[in-house]
């Protein structure tokens, strides 16, 4: 790993290891042409912020640096970034959490490639809505760019997010269709090895949280927050890492659950995350994840189990 940060380093790359650098270190302008990988990065960038670029991987987005070029395709055309898949949410979504949930139950009513435009969201997410929501959507199905009409840059309406267009499918989630989605996923409780936070990197309102809820008490198991470096010297400058510390949970940086080496203890354990990208990708693994919130996954950190 040291030989590979090393050659980043000479070919004058930022070493920020950060699977979250649009919300701090690496954030595109709208209409900018980018090569971003990683599956909360894509569609944020395209959907959030309004920058253009396909769904790379690391070895296209190196080329990419190098020659300052992509391929000129996807989405990067105006006319590909166009929805053809109406989404007519009529359920309550507010927290972050119902953003995941969101994110994770539409592709399991629809498995296409093409753009979504979801209207009947009133309330613009919060960044770590918007980030977990893609995370999901990026996971559970394969959706690099979306829009809620309204909110999201490219849609002011439904109308102009579909342009000339023709949608293909209408699909309704209601409150129901989110808890069948949160109850396959979250439903069951159990004892517990260990917690995990930050898939994708939590962010610095994230760590407040968590220094809330564990502020004067312990952590029964091990427990992670993966985050990047610049937060993580935030959270230090807060008083969240002291905070956390004392509790008995780490703050590291420069590394993610997806980094097999480092969590090799933990293969054949039950853990708690509040990220069905965390415990999806880990199921190769043998390492079993329980869901829950933010804070009710930290309370499980505290107490050793994860309740009903």
């Amino acid at each position: 790993m040291f030989a590979t940060n090393e050659a980043y380093r000479k070919l004058g790359a930022q070493l920020t290891f950060d699977c979250t650098p649009y919300l701090q270190q690496n954030v595109p302008a709208y209409g900018e042409v980018i090569a971003f990988s990683e599956s909360s990065a894509t569609p944020y960038v395209n959907s959030v912020i309004g920058a253009r670029t396909n769904r790379e991987g690391a070895n296209s987005a190196l080329c990419a640096a190098i020659t300052g070029m992509v391929p000129e395709y996807g989405l990067l055309f105006d006319e590909n970034r166009k929805a053809e898949i109406l989404v007519d949410v009529q359920a309550d979504v507010k927290t972050d959490f119902d953003y995941q949930i969101l994110g994770w139950c539409y592709p399991e009513k629809y498995k296409g490639l093409e753009v979504p435009v979801f209207k009947g969201i009133k309330e613009r997410p919060t960044p770590e809505g918007f980030m977990n929501f893609g995370a999901q959507l990026n996971t559970s199905g394969c959706v690099s760019m979306y829009h809620i009409a309204g909110i999201t840059p490219e849609a002011p309406t439904v109308e102009a997010a579909v342009g000339s267009k023709k949608i293909k499918r209408e699909i309704v989630i209601t409150d129901k269709d989110l808890q069948d989605t949160r109850e396959r996923l979250c439903n069951e409780p159990g004892t517990i090895d260990f917690a995990m936070f930050g898939c994708p990197h939590i962010t610095i309102r994230q760590v407040g949280i968590i220094a809330k809820v564990c502020e004067g008490r312990k952590f029964k198991v091990d427990t992670w927050l993966l985050t990047s470096s610049l937060t993580r010297e935030l959270a230090d400058r807060m008083g969240y890492l002291s905070i956390i510390q004392r509790a008995g949970g780490h703050i590291i940086a420069d590394t993610c659950i997806d980094v097999p080496p480092c969590w090799k203890p933990y293969y054949g354990s039950v853990g708690v995350t509040d990220s069905p990208k965390c415990a999806y990708y880990n199921e190769i693994r043998g390492i079993k994840f329980l869901i829950r919130p933010l804070e009710e996954a930290v309370e499980a950190a505290i107490s050793g189990k994860v309740v009903k």
